[in-house]
C-alpha cells in the first residue's frame, strides 16, 4: 500500500469532507463515497479497474468504482460526497456508475476557488470550493431551511449527545410524536441526509476529531461511537479510501462555524489507503 503523505486540510460536514492540499498517489482501492478531484496545473493521473488511465483536472469517480491516484500536482483538491445525501443524489445521477470528466468554463472557476482556498484555507473559502466542484459536475449543494422543524432539533440534539446510547429509529420518532416514515421523511428533507447516514457521518466526525486530538485508534472508536477499532478502519476506508491509523493526528481540520474545532497545526498529514 502506498504510504505517501497527503499535505493540507480537511473540511468535515455530515455527508462531506473535502481534502485540499498536496495529493500523493495511492493503491487502487473504492470507497461509497463519490469523488470529484481538480488540480490547477497539469491534470491528475487516475489509474481505474483493468489498468486504465485518465488524465485530467477535474474528474469524479462514481460510489463503489475502483480507483487510484497514479500523479497530482499540488495544489489539488478532492471532494467525498456521500452517495445518499441530497447533493449526492444529484451528483449520482450526473456521474452515473463510472467516471466523467469535466472542462472549459465551470472547471476554471472551480479552479480560481480551489487557487483562493489554497493561499489561506477556512471554512467558507472550501464551502465555495465545495459548490463550485459540484456545479461542475452538474450537482449543487442542498438547500437547507433557515430555521429547522423543533422536532429535527430535538432529534438532532439527541444523536449528537456526546453520550448517547445506541437509539432505535422508533424510539426517536416517539420521543418527538412522530411516525418512523414521516420523521424519515422531514429528516432528510430538512439536513439533506437519511438518519442513519448522519449517524454515520457524526461518528466519523467524533473519531476523526479524537484522532487529531491524540488519541489511539482504540480510543477514537470507542469516542466515535463504534464497537471497536477495526469497525472504525473499515467503515474509515469505505467512506474515503483511506486508512485512519498514523493518519489524522496532524492534519487540520475545518468544522462548520460554532461547532469545536482544534487549533491550527503547522504541519498537516494525511495520508491515503
Amino acid at each position: 500500500m502506498t504510504d505517501s503523505a497527503w499535505i493540507g486540510s480537511l473540511a468535515l460536514d455530515t455527508g462531506w469532507a473535502l481534502f485540499l492540499g498536496g495529493s500523493a498517489a495511492t493503491d487502487l482501492h473504492a470507497h461509497h463515497a463519490i469523488q470529484i478531484g481538480l488540480s490547477v496545473d497539469d491534470p491528475i493521473a487516475w489509474t481505474l479497474a483493468g489498468d486504465r488511465r485518465l488524465e485530467g483536472r477535474g474528474l469524479a469517480i462514481g460510489s463503489d468504482v475502483p480507483h487510484a491516484v497514479a500523479r497530482a500536482a499540488a495544489p489539488v483538491a478532492h471532494l467525498y460526497v456521500d452517495p445518499e445525501s441530497a447533493s449526492g443524489r444529484r451528483l449520482a445521477w450526473a456521474v452515473g456508475e463510472g467516471t466523467r470528466a469535466t472542462e472549459g468554463a465551470a472547471i476554471e472557476r472551480a479552479c480560481g476557488r480551489l487557487v483562493a482556498a489554497a493561499r489561506s484555507p477556512n471554512w467558507p473559502k472550501l464551502c465555495e470550493l465545495r459548490a463550485s466542484l459540484l456545479a461542475a459536475l452538474g450537482g449543487a449543494p442542498a438547500a437547507r431551511p433557515s430555521d429547522l422543524d423543533p422536532r429535527i432539533a430535538r432529534t438532532l440534539r439527541r444523536l449528537r449527545a456526546p453520550d448517547a446510547a445506541p437509539v432505535s429509529g422508533g424510539d426517536l420518532a416517539s420521543a418527538v410524536g412522530l411516525s418512523v416514515g414521516r420523521l424519515s421523511h422531514l429528516f432528510r428533507r430538512q439536513t439533506g441526509v437519511s438518519i442513519r447516514t448522519y449517524r454515520l457521518w457524526w461518528k466519523l466526525r467524533g473519531a476523526i476529531l479524537a484522532l487529531h486530538d491524540g488519541s489511539n485508534l482504540t480510543e477514537a472508536a470507542l469516542q466515535g461511537g463504534f464497537s471497536d477499532s477495526a469497525h472504525l478502519s473499515r467503515t474509515f476506508r469505505r467512506m474515503f479510501g483511506a486508512t485512519p491509523s498514523r493518519a489524522v493526528g496532524e492534519l487540520r481540520i475545518l468544522l462548520p462555524p460554532g461547532r469545536t474545532s482544534q487549533p491550527d497545526r503547522s504541519s498537516e498529514d494525511f495520508r491515503a489507503g
